[in-house]
């Protein structure tokens, strides 16, 4: 309880430390507010500001911190306005890391807050475009209607603007300036200035912007003016890098617009001066006045230079699109009022002119850069007028004239482009559409002419294109006939798909002339039309010509000796498509040519008076008529065809229509048919004057040329083998592919020691070496065929006679004076030297070995299987005697040939067979005659290798004297052998090649009788041979014999021959018939 006691103890105590407790009351009380201050400093503070700022702009506000500073100060950290809170961390429009407010701390306590001064620094203000929507970031922010207040003082420091643009989702920077500067109220109520500056930093100069404004009470007009420069940085912005200087700004502001009343600045050499209105309500209005004296356009960046390209991926307007197509460039004026909705830039009205004073353009439509342009380039409303404004494109003077209509998406265009003297050159190439670039590649135009090239464009969209030229000395050369187009003249028209040429006229110094003239029209839903023509009239065959031809055709007339002839070519050239190639053009070509004188290198004849009409196409040369004179005759050629590449694709195919009469193969012309044909007739030849007429073909398929029909009439014309006459040949030569048929062709004269054994196989050459046959024969063709090939001769095949006069065969002339005839049948291959043959043979003499052969005939067979050649039963006269035989010769590969003989004769002359071949002279025989058989065989052409059988009797033998069986008889003592009479001659021998082995000889006469055995050489004529003989008085030789065996009988002779058929040496020796019988049989021991 409370006593007194403790109350006045209390008192003392509180009198003792009454100033220690005063103290700590106040200490109290001062940890008291400053806990208050502190908590309204991180507490109250930045969410107060937040709301004001949120109230006053609308946006979103962030502010990281706040506090007082001191009794008169409010300081703000990490500030951070945005459109809403989305935006808050990714798209802020103002970022600011400290802001400090002075306030009156007096007022404050009578309750009024009034800033005295803001210090804004180290802040990023973004403004930034959306292209999209055509708005501003900081649009949204909502306007205040509150009165109007004191400014305060705004102190700028370490600030920056950051110009941003979003497209297509896409944000660029276009500019980030530093701002430093000051804001403050004058004197005058709601006045303030401000000074505004770079530091240097983001690239910009020292730029200043220095001015004032008057703010306007309860929404009154407001008034803001300025004055300075602006230094650009050396990146530029949207695309432009120009310093604005000595700016001038006035402009009033109020709820409803923006005044400009003036705005100018310079810009390099030139001026821009702006006034207008701009609208801040509904759809913003804005209609302003441009003046721009002095400027240079580009539509790229350019120091110094106004650049639009910005423009052009901002903006849709009709001007843009109008900047788009043509990109203007260069120095002009431009005087002009712009009428349009900012919410709505795709309807701008531009009102007024641009002069050009050096503008180049070029229209992506016709990229042909147009420079140095002077004249007025008029807009009205949606409308631009091109008035007569004159241009160059290097010396070439042009005229413009155009109009630009466009109403919202729908624009009307029409453009016309005129020069008197338009050169062609790459320029002009390269600023054509690709189809009218192929038709420039397909002629090559070179020189100039007057043009006049028209665009237009209808509102539904429809374009349209004109190009004509008015030709003036160009030059010109269709790419698929090259041949240069000179002098010309004329006008060609071209639209996409459309080609006009009317009367294009090319003139040369030798007075000839080329025309052109016709349409090409290519539609995609209708039948196109392709009408082109050139005509040609005296035009030189020269060089330049002949390689205007088709690279495949050329090769033919690359030949011709230009230079040695005077020839000059008409002709009709038909363009027309050519749908199953990718070139653009094909073309034919009619052609007339006449030439005094013509020659080719690949045939030597020199030709006169020629005239030629021919159809060159892009696949083959078609000759129509071809007249020419020759030393050798007259060439004529109707129809006819050639082509650059035939069966064979390395050798020309050659289809022509002759006519030759009296034609001459003389040596000239065996020189000019070319090494080729010489191949393939060997060393054969045919001189003379011939008629030839029909279709050659040459490498050709028979679906482009039917079969070689060729006939060649001759008429006694010398055939020839390596320049040496063989015969003359007579008859019809029908010529078909690769054969000739023969139709009553004759050889007459040819001689058998020239014929060509190089044409032969190996097996005949070497045949026709064994027989060795000379003389002449005359063949008669009567039907047959020739095949030859590319080497030559390949297989005959013929029905013919052959007549022969004197032929003789074999190296000593065994057969000699052959004369008669052989007809029928005769095949031989020259490759493989196989032949077949079937003739009979009516020989009407000749001689073999000194014997004359008469009356021989029969038939021949020749089987290539077998390769044997037989003739049976064939018949001939000998010396009043018949002959009868068989012959047969085996002709293998590789072997010499072998032959059988059989011979049968009978009622032969012996005496006349003997003197003929030389056993007996003339005068020594006297009569016989002769029957028996021969059997021979052996190689062909070596007598030596002869084997056979000979077996004869002669009968009634009677001979002379000195003859060598009167030799033997007066040997054996008889009187008068002349008239002694052997009544029988039997000889039984065999052929040992020279050698006749008598193995029996039996001679039967009166009174004589004789036996014996020997052997005759009838190359060296030896003879050696022994004889027995004896007395045929006492009867027949059976009688003899037997009185022989018994030693009775009359006397024996033994007889020896030696020595030579022409003077034999005889020995007789007499033997007594009292010896012993048989002791003249004994060998001597």
């Amino acid at each position: 309880m409370i006593t007194l006691a403790k109350i006045k103890r209390f008192r003392r105590f509180f009198a003792r430390h009454r100033v220690l407790l005063w103290v700590e009351t106040v200490l109290v009380w001062l940890g008291l507010v400053a806990a208050i201050f502190y908590a309204i400093s991180f507490f109250v503070i930045p969410a107060a500001a937040e709301r004001k700022l949120q109230t006053l702009c609308g946006g979103a506000v962030d502010i990281q911190s706040g506090r007082i500073k001191g009794f008169g100060a409010i300081r703000l950290n990490g500030i951070v306005i945005a459109q809403d809170e989305r935006a808050i961390l990714d798209a802020p429009v103002l970022q600011s890391d400290q802001i400090e407010i002075q306030f009156d701390l007096w007022q404050l306590l009578r309750g009024r807050f009034s800033v005295d001064s803001i210090v804004l620094s180290d802040f990023l203000l973004t403004a930034e475009y959306d292209a999209a929507g055509g708005k501003w970031n900081f649009v949204s922010f909502q306007k205040t209607n509150r009165p109007a207040r004191r400014i305060p003082l705004l102190d700028i420091q370490r600030g920056a603007v950051r110009l941003r643009q979003n497209r297509d989702g896409v944000t660029e920077t276009l500019a980030t300036v530093s701002v430093n500067g000051q804001v403050a109220t004058s004197a005058k109520k709601n006045e303030c200035h401000f000074t505004l500056e770079t530091d240097g930093r983001f690239g910009f100069g020292q730029s200043k912007l220095q001015g004032g404004f008057r703010l306007g009470d309860n929404g009154k007009q407001s008034h803001l003016f300025a004055t300075g420069q602006i230094i650009m940085p050396a990146a530029g912005i949207l695309q432009n890098k120009w310093d604005l200087k000595d700016i001038k700004l006035d402009a009033t502001i109020d709820e409803a617009a923006i005044t400009l009343r003036q705005f100018g600045f310079s810009l390099g050499q030139g001026t821009v001066e702006i006034d207008g209105v701009m609208g801040r309500t509904g759809r913003r209005p804005m209609e302003l006045n441009v003046g721009l004296g002095g400027l240079t356009l580009s539509d790229r960046f350019d120091p110094g230079t106004v650049s639009y390209g910005w423009l052009l991926e901002s903006s849709d307007t009709g001007f843009a699109r109008f900047l788009r197509r043509f990109h203007p460039a260069g120095a002009g004026e431009l005087d002009i009022s712009i009428t349009a909705e900012l919410d709505n830039l795709s309807q701008t009205r531009l009102d007024g002119v641009i002069v050009c004073n050096d503008i180049s353009i070029r229209d992506k439509h016709f990229p042909y850069r147009i420079e140095k342009m002077q004249g007025d380039i008029e807009f009205a409303g949606r409308t631009i007028r091109l008035k007569q404004i004159q241009a160059r494109h290097g010396d070439v003077h042009l005229q413009l004239d155009g109009r630009v209509n466009s109403s919202g998406l729908q624009t009307a265009i029409d453009f016309r482009v005129t020069s008197e003297a338009m050169r062609f050159d790459e320029d002009l190439y390269q600023s054509l559409s690709d189809p009218v670039k192929e038709v420039w590649r397909d002629f090559m135009p070179e020189g100039s002419a007057e043009i006049d090239y028209h665009y237009w464009k209808t509102p539904d969209g429809t374009e349209g294109k004109e190009l004509s030229l008015a030709l003036k000395n160009m030059s010109a050369s269709y790419r698929h006939f090259p041949y240069p187009l000179k002098n010309l003249t004329g006008k060609v028209v071209l639209r996409p798909k459309h080609l006009r040429i009317k009367d294009v006229l090319a003139s040369y110094d030798n007075g000839g002339q080329i025309k052109v003239a016709g349409e090409v029209l290519q539609e995609e839903d209708a039948e196109s039309v392709f009408d082109v023509r050139i005509w040609g009239d005296a035009i030189a065959v020269d060089s330049s010509l002949i390689r205007a031809l088709p690279p495949k055709y050329s090769a033919f007339f690359e030949h011709l000796q230009t230079d040695e002839m005077n020839a000059a070519a008409d002709f009709v050239v038909t363009v027309f498509p050519d749908k199953t190639d990718v070139r653009f053009l094909d073309y034919s070509a009619e052609i007339k040519v006449k030439a005094d004188a013509l020659r080719y290198d690949g045939f030597g004849l020199p030709m006169t008076g020629v005239t030629l009409a021919a159809t060159v196409t892009e696949d083959a040369l078609r000759l129509n008529s071809f007249r020419a004179q020759t030393e050798s005759g007259p060439i004529r050629i109707g129809k006819s065809q050639l082509w650059s590449q035939g069966t064979d694709p390395n050798r020309p195919g050659i289809c022509l229509d002759l006519d030759l009469k009296g034609f001459d193969l003389n040596e000239p012309f065996w020189d000019a048919v070319g090494q080729e044909t010489r191949e393939k007739l060997g060393k054969l030849g045919l001189r003379g004057r011939v008629d030839a007429t029909g279709q050659l073909a040459v490498n050709v398929p028979k679906a482009e040329c039917a079969a070689n029909d060729l006939v060649i009439d001759c008429n006694d014309n010398p055939l020839t083998i390596d320049a040496v006459v063989l015969g003359k040949v007579s008859g019809r030569l029908h010529i078909q592919d690769d054969r000739v048929v023969f139709s009553g062709f004759q050889a007459a004269d040819i001689s058998l020691e020239s014929l060509p054994k190089e044409l032969l196989g190996e097996n005949a050459a070497r045949l026709l070496t064994q027989v060795d046959p000379k003389g002449k024969v005359s063949v008669y063709l009567n039907d047959g065929f020739l095949k030859t090939g590319s080497g030559g001769p390949g297989q005959t095949d013929v029905h013919a006679k052959v007549n022969a006069d004197a032929l003789s065969f074999g190296q000593t002339d065994a057969v000699s004076g052959l004369a008669g005839d052989c007809q029928g049948r005769f095949v031989f291959d020259f490759e493989t030297g196989r032949w077949q043959a079937t003739a009979h043979y009516d020989i009407d003499q000749f001689i073999f070995r000194d014997r004359l052969i008469t009356e021989l005939s029969g038939h021949w067979v020749f089987d290539p299987n077998s390769m044997r050649l037989e003739s049976n039963g064939f018949t001939a006269a000998v010396y009043d005697g018949v002959v009868t035989g068989n012959l047969k010769m085996d002709l293998q590969p590789d072997e010499v040939g072998r032959y059988q003989l059989e011979l049968n004769y009978d009622g032969v002359d012996a005496t006349r067979l003997l003197a003929a071949g030389g056993e007996t002279p003339p005068q020594q025989a006297m009569q016989g005659s002769a029957a028996g058989r021969l059997a021979l065989e052996g190689a062909i052409g070596d007598f030596s290798t002869s084997r056979g059988t000979l077996g004869t009797t002669i009968v009634d033998l009677k001979m002379g004297r000195q003859s060598l069986l009167g030799k033997i008889l007066t040997a054996v003592q008889l009187k008068r052998p002349e008239d002694f009479v052997f009544n029988e001659i039997d000889i039984s021998a065999a052929i040992l090649g020279p050698e006749l082995i008598f193995d029996r000889v039996r001679m039967l006469g009166s009174p004589l009788v004789f036996h014996g055995h020997g052997k005759v050489n009838l190359r060296s004529r030896q003879i050696e041979m022994e004889l027995a003989s004896w007395d045929r008085k006492n009867g027949s030789e059976e009688t003899i014999l037997k009185a022989l065996t018994r030693g009775i009988g009359s006397a024996l002779w033994k007889i020896q021959v030696r020595g030579t058929l022409d003077t034999p040496e005889v020995d007789a020796v007499y033997l007594s018939v009292l010896k012993q019988p048989l002791n003249i049989f004994k060998k001597k021991e």
